[in-house]
């Protein structure tokens, strides 16, 4: 029923009095076109005025309003229901063809499919929208900065030491200047970050190419023979070395080729003790202007240190006269302090004394 056909129900339906013998209190009404009786109720006397055949052939205007309207009379959101017929129901219900009395055709939807009229797609109720079977792709996480101080090297770039007897709380020293504070990983890297003498040994990679000098390319040669010489420049890292300790050696000759070591120490940067139950061997043809020359020894750091730690050394290179230049590595303890001499490679310069060995270690960044 459209709105404005609401005063047609005062019109429509008349009150029945309330009395002992209807056994009810409700106020009741009854049609005057086709006198069905029920209870007093505006959207009820509305959907059977839509149903009500009387009422559409003395008022047809009605159900086509109603439609107009977008009235939902049962409120299953399927369209009007009361008000929409077949189109011969409606027809019958009008007493006309394939117009109305009113000069223009009934509507399709409420009327069918009239004679002559091609019919139109029926509109169901909305659908509602299907999640996408296909799964998102997870974000991928952001790859680590390159430039980061690794957690490795931030630990064997500090000591740990207690600054209290019987202290929970662990304190830490920073190798390079000394700086000491409190043992937090993150607080240790924003330092390292800054600090001069941390990154003079361990430039970051984009610090050691932008301060590598500028080199031109070699020409590539292709398949065919043609020579493809590239026009633009490459930046290459430049090795550094930093010097890292020193030690000293007392010796005595086994043999031609073995000497052993009976005492020493060592001390530097990163730390200080003795040194201990190594050898050292020198091979070749006697006169020879450069040989070779192999050794191994115990670093021992100093007693004063918490937790005392071996550092067994190798050595590999070659001597010329007394001047001798090798390679060293390192095999220390994991889990200890000392994990850095991990990191980089190691070389020493040295001199070779009857009873004497001195070497000074760089580490190579």
């Amino acid at each position: 029923m459209s709105p404005r056909h609401a005063d047609q129900l005062s019109l429509a339906f008349r009150e029945l009095p309330v009395t002992a013998d209807t056994g009810t209190k409700c106020i009741r009404v009854q049609c005057i076109y086709c006198n069905e009786v029920k209870a007093k109720n505006t959207t009820r006397q509305k959907q059977h005025l839509g149903q009500c055949k009387p009422y559409l052939q003395a008022h047809p205007e009605a159900a086509i309003d109603a439609d107009a309207d977008g009235d939902d009379a049962d409120g299953d959101g399927d369209g009007p229901t009361g008000l929409s017929m077949g189109g011969d129901q409606y027809n019958a219900a009008l007493g006309i063809g394939g117009t109305t009395n009113m000069g223009f055709a009934p509507n399709q939807r409420i009327n069918g499919n009239m004679p002559g009229m091609i019919p139109g797609p029926v509109e169901g109720p909305p659908r509602k929208k299907q999640k996408s079977a296909v799964k998102q792709p997870k974000k991928s996480q952001a790859a680590p900065d390159p430039n980061d101080i690794p957690l490795a090297t931030i630990h064997a770039a500090y000591e740990e030491f207690q600054p209290k007897a019987g202290d929970k709380c662990s304190s830490v020293r920073c190798r390079y200047c000394g700086l000491q504070r409190a043992k937090n990983t993150s607080r240790q890297r924003d330092h390292l970050r800054g600090c001069a003498d941390f990154q003079a040994v361990n430039p970051t990679p984009a610090a050691a190419v932008a301060a590598a000098p500028m080199v031109p390319t070699a020409p590539m040669t292709q398949p065919n023979g043609v020579n493809n010489t590239l026009d633009h420049l490459r930046k290459l890292p430049t090795p550094q070395v930093s010097f890292d300790f020193k030690l000293m050696v007392h010796v005595q000759q086994r043999d031609e080729v073995f000497s052993d070591i009976t005492k020493g120490q060592w001390s530097g940067r990163i730390g200080s003790g003795m040194v201990a139950q190594g050898w050292f061997a020198i091979t070749g043809p006697a006169g020879a202007m450069q040989r070779t020359i192999e050794g191994s020894f115990l670093l021992r750091t100093d007693i004063n240190n918490q937790t005392q730690t071996s550092i067994p050394c190798k050595i590999h290179g070659t001597i010329n006269g007394e001047s001798s230049r090798v390679s060293m590595s390192f095999e220390p303890p994991t889990p200890s302090n000392y994990a850095f001499l991990l990191t980089a490679p190691y070389v020493a310069t040295g001199v070779h004394r009857a009873h004497e060995v001195v070497y000074e270690v760089y580490r190579v960044n």
